[in-house]
């Protein structure tokens, strides 16, 4: 009993002393410390697999999206046809898509220069087109009648004084407050209408415009400029059937020729100036004999087809049926000297 005893006291008590179990001690690691084996590349903790291959060089955002879509596309290709690929496409990711689709129309339509050129001419030529209205719509816009003592001023007559003088003045015939033009009104006899003294005409408005009766003293503002005006429209009127149009304007080149003093005809040199009269004539300017002025004036419109006379430094006086006739005598004559002048600057003789 006592050895029984003792072997089960022995055995409900645990050995105090005894060492717990250790691992075989290992060999020192041969790599550097915290490697793995040698051979075998480090994992980052908490990843397992294979040894890592080297890294690819960075791609930019932009072409790694594109390649995505390029791959996506060529991968649904192999499988459907280029239709169900596209749809496929479209349905997996519409945005993608899209920007694919645009890409692709761009690719193409650079690549037919022709077509593109084309393109912009006509989006310029709309362009234009709106402009030129636009610009139509500022130079003729509607003017009010004039109401005077006995006589009304037409709207469209004023309107077309307004347009008149802005077109010599931007033809460069006129300048600053130079310049007169007068017209024969049509729906009163002998009624005559004239810019103002010190008008500018490229900027001319309703109320620059004065009135009065042929053989008549000049109206208020009319200036010295009145009688002459009179007297080139009274010979104008007589060619033209009752209708007449005149305009003073100092014309460059016409001017600078006219200043020989020996001068007293100035033929065109050109064929189109030709065409509308053989010879203008010259006659000096002097308003201090006005009476004799004014003979010399009228006899040198009568020579030069009644439509124009070169007052000698002074410009032209140029007539017509319409402010757009008289406009063209003065037009054509300029042109016409500016080609005389360059020619016989070039040496050629003429």
């Amino acid at each position: 009993m006592g050895d029984e005893d003792a072997s089960a006291g022995a055995a409900d008590e645990k050995p105090a002393s005894k060492a717990p179990r250790r691992a075989p001690a290992r060999a020192p690691p041969s790599g550097p410390p915290g490697a793995g084996p040698r051979g075998a590349a480090m994992m980052p903790p908490g990843q397992t697999g294979h040894r890592r291959r080297s890294a690819a060089p960075s791609t930019p955002p932009a072409q790694e999206e594109s390649d995505d879509m390029q791959s996506a596309v060529a991968g649904l290709a192999e499988k459907f046809s280029e239709e169900e690929a596209d749809t496929a496409f479209e349905e997996s990711d519409p945005i993608a898509h899209m920007v694919h689709k645009a890409t692709k129309q761009v690719e193409s339509s650079s690549g037919n220069e022709v077509e593109r050129l084309q393109a912009e001419v006509e989006q310029l030529r709309a362009g234009l087109a709106g402009a030129s209205s636009y610009i139509g719509d500022i130079e003729e816009q509607p003017m009010p009648p004039v109401v005077g003592e006995g006589f009304v001023i037409p709207d469209y007559v004023v309107g077309d004084f307004v347009r008149t003088g802005r077109l010599i003045h931007r033809d460069g015939l006129v300048h600053g407050i130079s310049g007169t033009l007068s017209m024969l009104a049509l729906d009163q006899p002998n009624l005559v209408h004239m810019t103002a003294e010190s008008t500018r005409i490229g900027q001319m408005d309703e109320g620059a415009i004065v009135s009065g009766r042929l053989g008549e003293d000049e109206p208020f503002g009319a200036g010295g400029a009145w009688r002459i005006h009179s007297v080139l429209l009274a010979v104008a009127a007589l060619n033209y059937e009752g209708r007449a149009a005149c305009m003073h304007v100092q014309s460059p080149y016409t001017t600078a020729l006219s200043l020989k003093d020996d001068l007293f005809i100035l033929r065109p040199p050109d064929v189109a100036g030709q065409a509308l009269f053989d010879k203008a004539v010259i006659v000096d300017h002097d308003e201090e004999n006005l009476d004799d002025y004014l003979r010399q004036l009228s006899e040198g419109l009568k020579q030069s087809d009644n439509k124009v006379v070169i007052s000698r430094g002074n410009g032209v006086y140029a007539v017509g049926a319409t402010f757009d006739e008289a406009w063209n005598n003065a037009a054509a004559l300029e042109h016409s000297m500016m080609v005389l002048y360059l020619a016989r600057d070039a040496g050629i003789d003429i």
